[in-house]
């Protein structure tokens, strides 16, 4: 019984050859191509806060007229990262850009990137010790853009 397995395993291989391979370039193998890709871009990292005292000189609101009672935004320069991007910080997490600043655009001026990050549930001593910092941060874009 064993030998006419093997002999019918023999005849199939040699009469169809290939038949058990797996063609890795065929189309429905490939992986499909990514629609969106996270760009490392190095930024320099500071932290805002709204609090009760900031909140009277721009009254809660993002530079886009929305509430920044959120721990989800960031300050950026527009014309460099366009509003509505997707940040992700490492040892943050990731947030939105909604918001601008004078520093932020003065940075753009000098071909600069500064993200500043928006703590509601933070002291003003505690952003301080978090600092400033230069590093790579990801920003979530199509993926034919450059």
């Amino acid at each position: 019984m064993r030998g006419i397995i093997i002999a019918l395993a023999l005849l199939v291989v040699i009469l169809a050859p290939g038949w058990y391979l797996i063609n890795l370039n065929a189309d429905r193998y490939s992986q499909p191509e990514p629609k969106y890709v996270w760009k490392p871009i190095q930024a320099k990292v500071t932290h805002y806060s709204c609090n009760e005292k900031a909140e009277l000189r721009w009254k809660g609101k993002t530079s886009l007229n929305k509430s920044a009672r959120n721990n989800n935004g960031v300050a950026v320069d527009p014309k460099i990262i366009p509003y509505g991007s997707i940040i992700h910080i490492p040892g943050i997490g990731t947030r939105v850009a909604d918001d601008t600043g004078g520093k932020c655009r003065q940075y753009g001026r000098k071909n600069q990137i500064l993200v500043d990050v928006r703590w509601n549930d933070k002291t003003r001593q505690a952003m301080l010790n978090m600092g400033a910092e230069w590093q790579t941060v990801y920003i979530l874009q199509p993926a034919n853009s450059d």
